[in-house]
């Protein structure tokens, strides 16, 4: 095999394989997703004026999640429903503790799976 097509190749199975050593990027999450795939990202809503329940949930599936990088994503979630600001209540849960319906899971695997930022958001005024 020549040199071109054996990079192009080792590029395009490091490339194929990023997102599993990490969250994907910052984004909302798809409730319809089958499945944990697809799900990964932000729910949000506001549970009084100016006070929101928010949660960003990363993808069980990955080896180790990276819990600064959950909060990192859910305070970005926070700072754009607030831009004034806000206080938060946020913390790493598990799935079955989750607040949002889509994200939550009771089977053996995910019973003990830290993969949730969750908490009240409250905008200052």
């Amino acid at each position: 095999m020549n040199k071109k097509v054996l990079l192009t190749l080792s590029i395009f199975l490091i490339s194929g394989c990023a997102g599993m050593f990490g969250l994907q990027e910052y984004k909302a999450s798809n409730p319809k997703a089958m499945g944990t795939y697809g799900l990964e990202g932000y729910l949000d809503e506001e549970i009084a004026e100016g006070v929101y329940m928010v949660e960003y949930f990363g993808d069980p599936g990955y080896a180790k999640i990276d819990h600064a990088q959950l909060m990192g994503y859910a305070k970005r979630r926070a700072s754009e429903l607030c831009p004034s600001g806000y206080t938060d209540e946020l913390k790493i849960i598990t799935m079955p503790n989750a607040y949002f319906e889509p994200f939550r899971c009771f089977s053996q695997i995910c019973v003990n799976a830290e993969v949730i930022a969750s908490g009240k958001v409250t905008c200052a005024k």
